[in-house]
């Protein structure tokens, strides 16, 4: 069909020359159908994607042909204003941003009942995350805005989903250069949705990754600030602990693993857990250990707690694991 032997050119051009932005895909008439492909992303992460990719996503997930009648025009947004960084904000536009701020949240699972097959609720989840793309596309139409690249795989969001509502303690791993940069508060808010919903107590934590790049004075105020948003805060960094590891085994003294039926530490107040003290490796797990939910009442102690991991990659790429 026309477009797919659109589809598979742009894909030999691509292989051959360096993608221009600018000057891509910009069709004049299609006049064939053809089935949405059924390409399968897996947990490949995508960030973005050119134009005619896109459209047949959205094609995808919304579970329908693509039809463009003879002589019509399929006319196609560049996407070129979505690469061009903002150098300043003017008023206008930061009255903007902080007015839709609200909207910039993450795609949302829909509910669950227990009569829904597999097939209605997999076309559920497609027809939410349809619309929570639907949404950032009517915030790139504003001028005054330009959205910063999303994942854009809803695979990768199912796995996040998954993620939240089994795990006990959920961790954002951010960078010390700039916390902030990876911290999602709405992912805070959407852990306490899932809590209410499942009645199942989650804790959340956030791990400074690098924090070996911050004098105490720094780590101190930064616990200052996590302190008073209500989040619990530790400091770590993975490749000191790695280094240290790496020179012990140099030596020859081995690290000994805790036995895999080890009972967890105590739980305690994430008020005492919490600390600017740059953690070892072992510091670190009995911390998050320490953070797990009570169980409910008249239910004993759990011995094991599932910890789930969340950061942009590399910092993090783990699914959940089980502490015990």
């Amino acid at each position: 069909s026309g477009l797919g032997a659109a589809l598979t050119a742009s894909k030999k051009r691509e292989a051959r020359t360096p993608i221009d932005v600018d000057a891509q895909f910009k069709f004049r008439h299609v006049h064939s159908t053809c089935e949405a492909a059924e390409v399968d992303d897996g947990l490949k992460s995508i960030v973005d994607r050119n134009d005619l990719d896109e459209l047949m996503a959205r094609a995808r997930l919304a579970d329908r042909n693509f039809e463009v009648e003879r002589g019509s025009a399929a006319h196609i947004v560049s996407s070129d204003a979505q690469a061009k960084p903002v150098v300043t904000a003017t008023p206008e536009a930061k009255a903007a941003m902080a007015a839709r701020a609200k909207l910039l949240r993450i795609p949302r699972r829909p509910a669950f009942a227990p009569t829904t097959t597999p097939e209605e609720f997999d076309a559920a989840e497609r027809s939410a995350f349809l619309d929570w793309r639907r949404g950032l596309a009517e915030l790139e139409e504003d001028s005054r805005l330009v959205l910063t690249p999303f994942e854009r795989n809803l695979d990768i969001w199912r796995q996040l989903w998954r993620v939240v509502e089994r795990s006990d303690v959920i961790a954002q791993i951010v960078d010390a250069r700039q916390p902030l940069l990876f911290l999602s508060q709405d992912l805070v808010r959407y852990i306490a949705e899932v809590s209410r919903r499942m009645q199942h107590a989650k804790s959340t934590v956030v791990i400074v990754n690098k924090a070996d790049f911050l004098p105490l004075k720094v780590r101190e105020a930064w616990h200052r600030f996590f302190a008073r948003a209500g989040l619990p805060v530790l400091f770590f960094s993975a490749v000191a602990q790695k280094e240290a590891l790496e020179a012990q085994d140099s030596e020859g003294n081995f690290v000994t693993e805790p036995a895999i039926d080890s009972p967890l530490p105590p739980r305690r107040p994430a008020a005492e857990i919490s600390s600017p003290k740059l953690l070892s490796r072992m510091e670190l797990l009995d911390a998050l250990a320490g953070l797990r939910p009570d169980a409910p009442e008249g239910q004993e102690p759990a011995t094991t707690a599932t910890l789930g991991l969340v950061g942009v990659p590399p910092m993090s790429e783990s699914p959940p694991s089980s502490m015990s």
